[in-house]
């Protein structure tokens, strides 16, 4: 019908047969024009894709071969960046129970030595609690006049000590005293520190210790308790030396007990 209606309308208008022709020749290229991009295999041994086998000049092939690597590149490396994400999500999952392996053992390490040192603590106390509360020592001057008669006849060991006195008989003359430790004319401020330690130590604990100096004037009380005068390091007596060992215990316990001072 369209077709009749066409040459019925060409017959009486001749002039309009050349626009007609056009439009037909449009109409065709606009069809070729919508159909995809095919093979060079399609279209014999050419390069070119249809739409453009008129002009001899085609590179819409070859752009579509490129467009086609970059994305087939694209799909490999996101395919390896998705391996190698997995790996490291892995590794580091491995690396987060190895840290939680090692905080529980450094956690039941530090539980197991704050059980040992309150053991060694308590027991530490206890033996001087066995030792006694109140203790006696004696400290013996040495003799700085010439020609002055010793009167020491013996230091034990034990605590004992044995005094003559030379204006009585021999049987008379003779004294025994016991203490719980005898200090002999040679020893040093550390010395007598060192034995006195372990009771001055229970203070950290909450033990209440005392230390005092007894004795005539003369006899030596002031250099033991509080060493040279003139503030000298050099023999400090064990006023100084307990000081510096207590605050010295609290710098090393300083992570597991506070104290007020």
């Amino acid at each position: 019908m369209m077709g009749s209606l066409k040459e019925q309308v060409v017959n009486k208008f001749p002039e309009l047969k050349p626009i007609f022709k056009d439009l037909r020749q449009e109409e065709i290229s606009s069809n070729a024009k919508s159909k995809p991009l095919e093979h060079s295999s399609k279209v014999g041994n050419s390069k070119h894709c249809r739409s453009c086998l008129k002009k001899n000049n085609c590179n819409h092939l070859v752009l579509f071969q490129m467009q086609e690597k970059e994305l087939s590149d694209l799909k490999d490396l996101l395919s390896r960046t998705k391996c190698e994400f997995k790996g490291l999500e892995s590794q580091l999952h491995n690396d987060l129970k190895q840290l939680g392996n090692i905080v529980q053992e450094m956690s039941a390490a530090v539980v197991g030595y704050q059980t040992v040192v309150k053991e060694n603590r308590n027991l530490y106390n206890m033996v001087q609690d066995l030792k006694g509360t109140i203790r006696v020592y004696c400290r013996i001057r040495p003799v700085f006049s010439v020609g002055t008669n010793n009167t020491i006849d013996f230091i034990g060991e034990d605590g004992s000590l044995v005094i003559v006195d030379p204006l009585k008989h021999q049987k008379d003359g003779r004294k025994v005293f016991q203490f719980d430790r005898v200090f002999g004319p040679t020893a040093t401020q550390d010395d007598v520190f060192t034995d006195t330690q372990p009771l001055i130590r229970s203070v950290m604990d909450g033990y209440n210790v005392c230390i005092f100096a007894y004795g005539q004037t003369g006899s030596g009380k002031t250099y033991t308790m509080c060493g040279l005068s003139g503030g000298s390091t050099k023999g400090m007596g064990i006023n100084y030396l307990a000081l510096n060992d207590l605050f010295q215990m609290s710098n090393k316990r300083k992570g597991i007990i506070t104290y007020d001072i």
